[in-house]
């Protein structure tokens, strides 16, 4: 199985607020759900933006397959222009623009 996460405090805040990614914070009880729960959580102390990393909920999973519209980077950083159906990935992309604003393509672990 594939866990994603930020590492990146501000491109997790951002996908939360832009795109609805609902993160938590692994060995916590930390959901955040919202743009405002990253805010109100890192003020409180709960977060240490330093060091936590943002995992991607599964329930947000859906989120990071292609759409019609993305505009894509392929494995030898080619960007691919914005498709006009869905496609079938052959190989490994990433979305780097979705509704014509910066998608941020979050890093993985296998465990």
């Amino acid at each position: 199985m594939t866990k994603l996460y930020y590492a990146d405090p501000l491109s997790a805040a951002y996908m939360a607020r832009e795109f609805g990614v609902k993160m938590y914070i692994e060995g916590s009880n930390v959901e955040l759900n919202s743009w405002n729960d990253f805010f109100v959580e890192y003020g409180g102390g709960t977060i240490d933006a330093f060091s936590d990393e943002f995992y991607v909920h599964p329930d947000s999973y859906h989120i990071f397959e292609p759409q019609v519209g993305d505009v894509f980077e392929d494995a030898n950083h080619r960007i691919l222009k914005k498709h006009k159906h869905t496609i079938a990935v052959i190989h490994p992309i990433t979305i780097i623009q979705r509704n014509n604003r910066p998608f941020f393509w979050p890093e993985s672990e296998e465990v």
